[in-house]
């Protein structure tokens, strides 16, 4: 048996028996196996399947992504993107990027902020970047001005005890 899809895609359909379900017909497409108790109940699966991993949706935006170049912390330049869907399989988004044409899988740590607008996507930017240089004056005040309590309080009671010891 088999499964026609749109694109001359074919499925090859097979049963096996299930312990619960006695004999279920199984197919795999685009490396997922599928399963329906009857052999309508798995086509619509395979058929709803490969029309959401097929849709094309073209959404423009722009993006912000973290320059792993220079910090994570410090956003990289803001870049026009077109958003084309979703992976099947992982989920992950699918992008094409306008400045370079390059197509991508993005996800995760990496996923970029996107706006609707570039002055929106560029005041992200620019309020990150001023984050970003707060922080590192922050650390730097705190590194050269801080004490350590502790270490001052443990030099104070030897310098306490030292002087009882030598009557000083």
């Amino acid at each position: 048996m088999r499964i026609n899809l749109p694109g001359g895609v074919e499925v090859v359909v097979d049963t096996r028996s299930h312990p619960d379900h006695g004999a279920v017909f199984f197919a795999v497409l685009n490396g997922i196996e599928y399963t329906g108790t009857t052999y309508d109940a798995l086509k619509d699966k395979v058929q709803r399947a490969h029309r959401e991993s097929t849709a094309d949706v073209e959404i423009p935006l722009w993006s912000v992504l973290l320059d792993s170049g220079r910090s994570y912390h410090l956003p990289g330049p803001v870049r026009p993107v077109i958003v084309r869907g979703e992976h099947g399989r992982n989920g992950h988004l699918l992008v094409t990027w306008q400045d370079t044409g390059k197509k991508e899988q993005i996800s995760g740590y990496y996923l970029p902020k996107f706006f609707a607008t570039e002055s929106a996507a560029e005041a992200y930017r620019q309020a990150s970047i001023a984050v970003y240089d707060a922080r590192t004056a922050l650390d730097k005040l705190t590194r050269e001005t801080s004490v350590d309590a502790r270490d001052l309080v443990s030099k104070a009671i030897q310098a306490a005890v030292n002087k009882e010891d030598t009557g000083v």
